[in-house]
């Protein structure tokens, strides 16, 4: 079951990749869409199979089209893999989603307004 939700997740994304939806350029941006995109594939609510899962869908689309790692149709490099790789399995990450996710009140309305500001940009 797994290694369908995995297929539905590489298709998704490299269309999105195709489309410009997703810079593969910027690592943080390619993590947060992948594991966005195993959460709707997947009917788990661990977070930590979904950063399983969207690890394994990292790896099989920066292989490319030969599927074999380290060779010249990489879409991504091994190494810049393996940096993903350990953003996936990291804490930080599994922390991040989770305040994110799910705010303690007192900090959910500030997230709005701290939203605000980004959009608009610093203050000069």
């Amino acid at each position: 079951m797994q290694e369908i939700q995995v297929s539905k997740a590489i298709l998704f994304i490299q269309e999105a990749i195709l489309q410009k939806r997703i810079n593969i350029n910027d690592p943080i941006q390619f993590v947060k869409e992948a594991v966005n995109v195993v959460a709707t594939f997947t009917n788990s609510d661990s977070i930590d199979e979904q950063k399983q899962i969207a690890l394994k869908v990292i790896e099989k689309i920066a292989a490319g089209a030969d599927g074999i790692s380290g060779t010249a149709d990489d879409i991504i490099p091994v190494d810049v893999v393996q940096k993903l790789a350990a953003i996936v399995n990291s804490d930080l990450l599994t922390s991040l989603i989770n305040f994110v996710s799910h705010p303690p009140p007192e900090v959910a309305s500030c997230l709005a307004c701290v939203s605000k500001l980004f959009k608009k940009g610093a203050p000069q």
